[in-house]
């Protein structure tokens, strides 16, 4: 795949958040790779995408992120696509409304950590060599990090699971982590760079209507509609994500998000100080690592 345009990975781009953020650099003349679990549902973003921003040039591919291996073969199906560089990654994919008790992916792995995290850094493991020399990795961050902004002990939930506490410390495991990275980075002298961004408070109901793509209930639509003082559509919620993937002021390591915390246009945020921790950076870097089985990145950027 030739082209001087940019080329911009989004996961789990067939729908909400990840669609808008597709639409949103394509506007801004990316390529956009769609990446999902399912074939014909990107095939209907991508033409969606076609229709809405006219001219713009798609690629698909299929990954899994619930677990290792699917999320690893993701690399060989973005080969296919003929994706020989990756300049902008957004790690998207993840699950957001947790089972109400404990379940395990086929690789023994806790299934919110492993597909919010792990599997993540699976597929960052097996798309590494085709990251651009300056590539931006973009990972999502979450409001919820700041409600509970605890160091993600009991990784994989082995002593206590709860559905909320389960979702909030794999989001908060994904910032220390995206931070780690930036400061692996640095220290190799390399140009890649690792953000965060978070959407705020983001529904779907509060969305603009895309068939195939949004499709609010007739119960859940109305029930949203009265969050809107404090909430915002995923179509604006994309919009700090779109900046962090591509404004040229954000530097690896950084946060941004909406001004309002839960909306409004994006900003430089501060990090909460369990993100940052170097501590937590270290021993969360090495769980991950290992569980990812992710050789490339343990070789390539060896603690500083």
């Amino acid at each position: 795949m030739s082209t001087d345009a940019p080329i911009a990975v989004i996961t789990r781009a067939n729908k909400g958040l990840g669609y808008f953020t597709g639409e949103g650099l394509a506007r801004r003349g990316y390529r956009i790779i769609l990446v999902g679990r399912r074939h014909d549902r990107l095939v209907a973003a991508q033409e969606t995408l076609r229709a809405r921003v006219p001219g713009v040039r798609t690629g698909i591919a299929v990954a899994d992120f619930s677990e290792l291996a699917t999320a690893r073969s993701g690399a060989d199906s973005l080969h296919e696509a003929g994706v020989e560089r990756i300049d902008v990654l957004v790690n998207n994919a993840g699950l957001i409304h947790a089972p109400r008790t404990r379940e395990e992916t086929p690789d023994g792995l806790e299934l919110v950590m492993a597909t919010n995290l792990v599997c993540q850094v699976a597929w960052l493991d097996a798309v590494f060599d085709t990251l651009a020399s300056d590539a931006r990795l973009v990972w999502l961050g979450s409001l919820a990090s700041r409600i509970w902004d605890s160091a993600p002990r009991d990784f994989h939930s082995e002593r206590a699971y709860g559905p909320w506490r389960a979702y909030t410390k794999s989001k908060i495991a994904v910032q220390v982590f995206a931070v780690e990275l930036a400061r692996r980075f640095a220290a190799a002298g390399s140009r890649r760079s690792s953000v965060i961004a978070d959407p705020g408070y983001s529904l779907g109901g509060l969305t603009v209507r895309i068939p195939g793509i949004n499709n609010p209930t007739f119960r859940k639509g109305p029930r949203e509609l009265l969050q809107w003082p404090f909430a915002q559509g995923k179509h604006t919620g994309a919009a700090p994500v779109i900046h962090a993937a591509s404004a040229p002021e954000v530097a690896s390591g950084d946060g941004w998000g909406p001004r309002w915390y839960t909306k409004g246009r994006p900003t430089r945020r501060a990090l909460t100080r369990t993100s940052t921790d170097r501590a937590n950076g270290l021993r969360l870097w090495d769980q991950v690592i290992a569980d990812a089985h992710a050789e490339r990145l343990s070789e390539a950027l060896p603690a500083s």
